[in-house]
């Protein structure tokens, strides 16, 4: 049978419009980390690789969007921020309002906190002045914009992280990677085990649940 030239773009524009529309690809997850004036300098190039690279990686299992991960130090007000202060809940109201300031004066037109977070990279930890309480190497609201981890320990930036897309201390669990291993957001670290480096099933699920909101 003899197409024509007409007839063959006919049938090429009626395939084009019976096409499904491709998929937008869903916005990255943005990441500012701010470092902060306590954390040594000789330690600043191994920090994306030896804090962040791990939780990255884990991440990239569970979505299919890009991540950014923005590094800053010397800003006042944040990277000189007082984070042993007694108020802990005005800690996380400045950094959740500095997250809205910094991606706003981005030219961002709107702030999506399930996406555009903030973390504050610190040397030391917070001791609670009651002795019952347990030394805290970082802090961040469940799903909440901004928090804050310490250097002291591997597991803090993907444990506060964590928390902040969904992640919750019931749902992580103690795992068995050829040696036992706590999840990311276990609640107790115990010396003897070492870090997985992954969150627990029920949290991925959940990560992936909160991030299937944002566009």
């Amino acid at each position: 049978m003899h197409t024509t030239l007409g007839s063959r773009a006919t049938i090429m524009l009626a395939l084009l419009l019976l096409s499904p529309p491709a998929l937008a690809e869903p916005l990255p997850i943005r990441l500012n980390v701010v470092i902060h004036d306590d954390v040594p300098e000789a330690m600043h190039e191994r920090l994306e690789s030896d804090y962040f690279a791990p939780w990255v990686r884990e991440m990239q299992r569970i979505t299919d969007r890009r991540i950014d991960i923005r590094f800053n130090r010397d800003t006042p007000g944040i990277s000189d921020l007082d984070y042993r202060i007694d108020d802990r809940r005005r800690l996380v109201y400045i950094l959740g309002g500095y997250n809205e300031d910094y991606w706003a004066n981005r030219g961002s037109a709107e702030v999506n906190r399930r996406i555009d977070k903030t973390l504050l990279l610190v040397a030391d930890s917070y001791l609670p002045d009651d002795p019952s309480q347990p030394e805290r190497v970082g802090e961040a609201e469940l799903k909440g914009p901004a928090g804050w981890a310490s250097v002291k320990t591997f597991s803090a930036v993907g444990h506060e992280l964590g928390h902040m897309f969904g992640a919750t201390h019931e749902n992580a669990e103690v795992l068995f990677n050829g040696w036992f291993c706590e999840s990311y957001t276990y609640p107790a670290r115990l010396s003897l085990r070492s870090n997985c480096y992954r969150y627990s099933d029920k949290n991925r699920e959940a990560i992936a649940a909160y991030l299937s909101e944002a566009p």
